[in-house]
């Protein structure tokens, strides 16, 4: 079953970092860009601090007989441009490459798409301590009517990793490759949003950026940055603050005057 949207999607990001030892670069330039410029930065896969996450799904268990009829059929249907009689050598070209140099090169394909990991949990300690710094970070709450989070897709959980579907359409093994992450992630509650090209930064519609959580242990001086992001640029969302219940482990999301 399909899930719905939510209203609000979360993006946890880290402040207070050091700058890298020897670089004049600035570990925030990032978290500044969302406030002055209305962007979000999308990483490649290769930037996640899980190196098996959107991996090629198996295709141990293919034969060659039939991986080579799924490249001639595949090229029937994708290579439009060139005339029918021309499709297939130019799969038998592709054949003859191999199958563990089409496989690397299916997957620097999916390592050159850009992914935006969001989450319909604001209050997760969890996420709270692996992608906001410890709690020092900051949680930003976005509108998902605006047209970029509308592409948002839910990712699924399973205890076992996808297999390369060769009877499947093609978007369905392009979802195993980028929207399918073991079951152990499934609190997160993560959403994502994918374009064509990672490591770069797209627009979004300044009241798009609905709110501001600070973590429960964000310094003055990060706060105060962010309030000066925000006075600077074209967003203008509500502050809060993440902060522990009394007598529990949950946090609670707490508006700030």
């Amino acid at each position: 079953m399909t899930k719905r949207l939510p209203k609000i999607l979360y993006r946890f990001r880290a402040l207070g970092r050091d700058t890298p030892a020897g670089t004049s670069s600035d570990p925030d330039a990032i978290e500044s860009g969302t406030f002055l410029n209305s962007e979000l930065y999308f990483p490649s896969r290769l930037q996640f601090n899980d190196p098996h996450d959107c991996l090629l799904p198996d295709m141990s268990k293919i034969s060659d007989k039939d991986f080579s009829e799924f490249i001639k059929r595949r090229a029937r249907e994708e290579f439009t441009e060139l005339p029918a009689a021309a499709r297939d050598p130019y799969a038998e070209e592709l054949i003859n490459v191999g199958r563990p140099d089409i496989e690397r090169i299916l997957q620097e394909y999916v390592d050159a798409l850009g992914i935006l990991s969001l989450s319909s949990k604001p209050d997760s300690a969890l996420m709270w301590s692996y992608y906001a710094n410890s709690h020092k970070g900051m949680c930003l709450g976005f509108d998902t009517s605006d047209k970029m989070f509308q592409s948002a897709h839910a990712v699924r959980y399973q205890r076992k990793a996808p297999e390369y579907r060769l009877d499947g359409p093609p978007l369905a093994n392009a979802e195993a490759f980028v929207l399918t992450k073991a079951l152990k992630w499934k609190h997160e509650e993560e959403w994502r949003i994918i374009t064509q090209l990672g490591r770069q930064s797209y627009p979004f519609r300044p009241d798009a950026l609905l709110s501001v959580i600070f973590g429960a242990s964000t310094s003055d001086k990060d706060r105060d940055k962010v309030k000066q992001w925000i006075a600077n640029g074209p967003c203008h969302p509500r502050l809060y603050m993440a902060v522990l219940r009394k007598g529990s482990y949950a946090l609670k999301i707490l508006p700030i005057p």
